[in-house]
């Protein structure tokens, strides 16, 4: 099912860009994945949090990723509430960094994402979204 977003709504380069992407569906998946345009072995180091609401699963969403795509990917991530989860961190088959979420129930979800620099590597990257899907695929769809 194709997601509506809005990308990139960046407000520049720095250490704080707000609403990168936003998303709201109603479809019936259990997987989104984004793909980012922090390309590997870059040396940038964002935390990325996702916030939201899933009505489907009456839950709020707010998750973070923190991404240092030094020589290889180092990542990890937590989540606060479990609206919609962190579930994976992949490197796209062109090179690029990839988020993928996971919820039981995606009946009007929305969020949206936030990127923080978390150290001076790449303070100055404008971080934003190249793509955005939604679909029942539990591995990499990039």
């Amino acid at each position: 099912m194709p997601v509506k977003f809005n990308s990139p709504l960046s407000i520049g380069p720095g250490y704080q860009q707000r609403a990168v992407a936003n998303l709201w569906d109603t479809g019936s998946y259990n997987y989104v994945h984004i793909k980012t345009t922090i390309p590997q072995q870059t040396y940038v180091m964002p935390m990325i949090e996702v916030i939201g609401f899933n009505y489907g699963t009456a839950a709020p969403i707010r998750m973070a990723f923190v991404i240092y795509t030094y020589s290889y990917l180092i990542s990890g991530w937590e989540n606060a509430y479990s609206g919609l989860v962190a579930n994976g961190v992949y490197i796209s088959g062109d090179g690029y960094i990839c988020l993928r979420l996971y919820a039981s129930n995606t009946y009007c979800v929305g969020f949206s994402l936030d990127v923080y620099s978390v150290a001076g590597n790449g303070a100055q990257y404008e971080i934003g979204v190249i793509a955005m899907t939604a679909n029942n695929n539990p591995g990499n769809a990039y």
